[in-house]
């Protein structure tokens, strides 16, 4: 508001995509891409290129949930551009928006089950989120691992790690309920493991850390590249 009543473009502009962002963690997609739209406009008459990336790397995160790959990847390629240009050097390469283009990246690989991409892709996002000690990228990050626990057939892992995530703030997670992908895991976990089974390594999960459970794998998955690129 009070970047509207001072007519401060820029403010507004970032301030929309921010909103936006606030309520795709909630889990509001559909009053979320409003937000973006009307930051994007913004961002492109006013020539804002931090907030034109961050609009990008959210349109990909919203296309990716539903599973709309070809879109993801052009918004995400529209973002790296821009990261990368050094003509359009988003304000010394704010670390947030690092991370949050680095996430989406690998949750697009995992979508499109190129699997063995991710786990390295995961390595530097994961390595600064501890760094920033980040608890939302931490939840990115061990809901990707989920979905690698399961297709590693690591089935116990995979239900501790929803078990652990489901106890975060619905402010932190709410988008996750969006993921098809993760939705449809879920489900065959259930019927995977049984009732039974499912429940005693959901409640597993409860027990656990979030910081030390993300060190913890993050370090299997430097120690599995490190052995696998020697």
């Amino acid at each position: 508001k009070l970047n509207l009543e001072t007519n401060n473009r820029l403010g507004t502009a970032a301030s929309m995509i921010f909103i936006g962002l606030t309520l795709w963690q909630h889990g509001n997609l559909a009053e979320c891409r409003p937000y973006v739209m009307q930051a994007q406009d913004l961002a492109f008459e006013l020539v804002d290129y931090s907030t034109q990336a961050w609009v990008f790397v959210q349109q990909g995160f919203m296309d990716i949930v539903s599973s709309k790959h070809d879109a993801a990847e052009a918004s995400l390629l529209q973002a790296e551009t821009i990261e990368t240009d050094p003509f359009n050097q988003t304000g010394a390469g704010n670390p947030f928006l690092l991370l949050h283009l680095a996430f989406a990246k690998a949750y697009l690989d995992c979508t499109k089950e190129k699997y063995s991409a991710v786990k390295p892709q995961l390595i530097q996002p994961l390595n600064m989120t501890l760094a920033t000690n980040a608890h939302p990228y931490m939840i990115y990050g061990l809901a990707l691992n989920v979905i690698l626990f399961a297709v590693e057939k690591k089935a116990d892992d995979a239900v501790a790690l929803l078990g652990l995530i489901d106890q975060s703030p619905l402010a932190f997670r709410g988008w996750m309920e969006h993921w098809v992908l993760l939705n449809q895991v879920r489900e065959e976990l259930a019927t995977k493991l049984g009732a039974t089974a499912f429940k005693a390594a959901y409640t597993r999960g409860t027990t656990l850390n979030f910081r030390a459970t993300t060190e913890k794998v993050l370090h299997e998955i430097e120690a599995e590249y490190k052995q696998q690129t020697t």
